[in-house]
């Protein structure tokens, strides 16, 4: 009886890692392919199963995720967008750095650089134009994806 269990339980996990992996691949094709509505729903369904995912599965997802709420907010919703793939670019490095890789960490680097510099320079504009409470919110935003850069915090008070 505990062997039947054993062995129905072992088959169940592996088909939800088989259908993570395919479902990730299947958002990373859609990302490469810039189709990222239907990216955000394949993440969407690999989302809910993540808790027996691989370090490396969930770098990719946030990976994918952060990529995805990018470029998203060039379409709708851009503070909240760009929150999310700042939280999603934070998680990848949290993950990998657990797990000592580094190989979705390189490819978000290069991004994060220019989103950063983007939100900098959005909010210099925002503030140069009197929009100090959109300024005040990039700034916390530019904080949050360098922490290490304190001015941006001081920058949003004021």
């Amino acid at each position: 009886m505990k062997n039947g269990i054993l062995a129905i339980s072992v088959a169940l996990v592996s088909v939800s890692v088989n259908a993570q992996k395919s479902e990730l691949k299947e958002a990373e094709k859609l990302v490469d392919k810039k189709n990222y509505v239907e990216a955000k729903a394949a993440l969407d369904k690999v989302e809910l199963v993540l808790g027996a995912a691989t370090d490396d599965q969930k770098a990719q997802y946030y990976f994918l995720t952060g990529q995805t709420a990018l470029e998203l907010a060039n379409i709708e919703d851009q503070e909240k967008n760009i929150s999310k793939a700042i939280a999603s670019f934070k998680k990848v490095t949290e993950i990998e750095k657990a797990s000592k890789s580094n190989k979705y960490t390189a490819k978000a680097e290069p991004i994060t650089n220019v989103l950063l510099s983007k939100i900098i320079n959005d909010g210099v504009a925002d503030n140069t134009n009197g929009n100090f409470k959109q300024a005040s919110r990039k700034f916390e935003q530019a904080y949050q994806l360098s922490p290490k850069d304190t001015l941006y915090l001081f920058y949003a008070a004021s």
